[in-house]
């Protein structure tokens, strides 16, 4: 396959880049500044921030790249809602990067991309080639909402870490000795009884401020795509501005 082309030069694009070009593939990047990249590439890795950009500016921008650069196929690696990918054409994938930030690269070649989309197999083995392992899905719609629900979900476990640290101050108890041990001692107890599906997360309170953009920003996509969700809105509405000094 020819050169990659990355545009967005973000924690996801530069990581990405730096795997594919370590791994010898030929990469040109493309963020702001003008750069000279030749047309008639393999793939295109679309890392633009749907959620800065809005639905109309970013697709607007991504049909502008794959009109410019004329991929063979385009690989979304931007959160969007689902549906959004579908809208590029049958060449388009989405896939899904995990890991923490902001030095991804450890986490693309230690936890499976999910690529969805017709020539998901296809983006699948390009990756291979570079180290990352993939999950494929026919639909890019199901790699969507899967991302989005994981980084929510992620967002509301940890407002449950920080209401816990609130009741046991008011129960005037000891968080890790209230919380963080007696769940220790749960989730142990059941991987010894082979039930894994009974482990909770066991994290560190958030203070009031969950950090990066990612799961604040996953929230608020849902909330914008028209997404609603009965009693638990205000829920999803609390995490998209959990950071707000008046929530």
């Amino acid at each position: 396959m020819s050169h990659s082309v990355v545009v967005g030069m973000g924690e996801v694009g530069s990581s990405l880049a730096n795997i594919l070009e370590h791994a010898g593939q030929k990469v040109f990047r493309k963020d702001i500044a003008e750069a000279e990249i030749p047309s008639g590439c393999g793939v295109l890795h679309l890392c633009l921030n749907y959620a800065a950009l809005g639905k109309e500016k970013w697709l607007e921008l991504a049909r502008h790249y794959i009109a410019l650069y004329k991929p063979a196929l385009v690989d979304v690696c931007s959160t969007t809602p689902p549906g959004t990918t579908r809208l590029l054409g049958r060449i388009a994938c989405h896939s899904t990067t995990r890991g923490l930030h902001p030095h991804l690269e450890a986490g693309l070649l230690n936890i499976a991309k999910h690529v969805g989309g017709p020539r998901a197999k296809d983006l699948a083995a390009y990756y291979a080639a570079s180290g990352i392992r993939c999950m494929t899905h026919g639909s890019p719609d199901t790699t969507e909402a899967a991302h989005l629900a994981h980084l929510i979900d992620y967002g509301i476990q940890l407002i449950t870490a920080d209401w816990g640290q609130a009741f046991c101050r008011q129960a005037n108890v000891d968080y890790i000795e209230a919380w963080t041990k007696y769940r220790d001692s749960h989730n142990s107890g059941f991987l010894a009884l082979d039930m894994p599906s009974k482990v909770r997360m066991n994290l560190t309170p958030p203070g009031g401020r969950i950090g990066g953009h990612c799961i604040r920003q996953a929230a608020q996509i849902v909330l914008d795509a028209g997404y609603s969700f009965s009693r638990l809105q205000p829920l999803v509405e609390l995490l998209a501005r959990y950071n707000d000094e008046k929530k």
